[in-house]
């Protein structure tokens, strides 16, 4: 097949100038603003057969296979607060975000086979987060947050059929989390601890526009983790359990065409598993 005979090469360099200002109230608050630029290099695509691919490349928006992609880059904002109160038995932290985002690389499988990245337009992302700490009793501490992304395209993606406005693929709207953390002493050389953890991940779409045959919805997820152990000076020793509830939470599902039999594979999250840690330090 004809795949081209010609070699790409691509030369690229970026800065990343990153600027933090900050305000201490008083001892227990500040606040902060930030501005930061990421930069990540662009790429070659594998050569494709012009006559296998012809007809997809045309019905994606493509006349030809691209040799190669761009790099693309992002500016973030954020702003902020760090707070304690109640003489520091309680933490409440927020941050509230903004990111765009230029040219970000996105792959596809073409139907003949072949993945291929492109450049799309944009994406603009909005967010917060809030974190808050509570110390009721010595030893104790308790811990919540919140996450929200809203992140969506800022112009139509004929390669993966996106549109304007719609929301980037495996990217849930909201996130939480809780955990439980409790040390004692047991004796004057050993301290117990517990630790109790869960995370909750909301649903997604593995694409940007939810109504192409392609797409397929992953729904929210928990997974709950803990340890509890004992503390020595010189070692530690703790039995941990990671899922504890066996969650099947699923981190991407893709239906596969091309196989023999066609089939969806699903991945999903680790299952249960618990196991014993013993750590010397010397």
């Amino acid at each position: 097949p004809n795949v081209g005979s010609a070699r790409c090469r691509n030369k690229e360099d970026g800065f990343n100038p990153r600027v933090n200002l900050s305000y201490q109230i008083d001892d227990d608050r500040m606040v902060y603003a930030q501005v930061a630029r990421g930069f990540r290099l662009g790429g070659t695509n594998e050569p494709v057969p012009v006559p296998a691919c012809s007809a997809d490349l045309t019905s994606r928006g493509l006349p030809n296979a691209p040799d190669s992609f761009k790099s693309d880059h992002l500016w973030n904002y954020e702003v902020g607060a760090k707070t304690d109160w109640l003489d520091r038995r309680l933490t409440i932290n927020v941050a509230a975000y903004k990111i765009k985002w230029r040219n970000p690389q996105v792959t596809d499988q073409l139907g003949c086979g072949f993945n291929v990245y492109v450049n799309a337009g944009g994406l603009d992302i909005n967010g917060g987060e809030l974190e808050a700490i509570v110390r009721p009793a010595e030893g104790l501490t308790l811990r919540g947050g919140a996450g929200y992304t809203d992140s969506t395209l800022t112009e139509d993606l004929v390669f993966v059929g996106g549109r304007e406005g719609d929301r980037a693929p495996y990217i849930p709207r909201w996130s939480y989390n809780a955990s439980i953390d409790y040390t004692h002493p047991l004796t004057e050389r050993l301290e117990g601890f517990v630790f109790l953890n869960y995370q909750n991940t909301g649903g997604r779409n593995t694409r940007f526009n939810p109504t192409v045959a392609a797409n397929r919805y992953l729904p929210s997820y928990g997974s709950l983790n803990g340890r509890i152990g004992v503390n020595a000076e010189r070692w530690s020793v703790e039995l941990f359990a990671e899922n504890l509830t066996n969650e099947r939470g699923e981190l991407d599902r893709r239906y596969n065409p091309y196989p023999i039999t066609a089939a969806t594979y699903v991945t999903v999250v680790t299952p249960r598993t618990v196991g014993l840690e013993l750590t010397v330090r010397y």
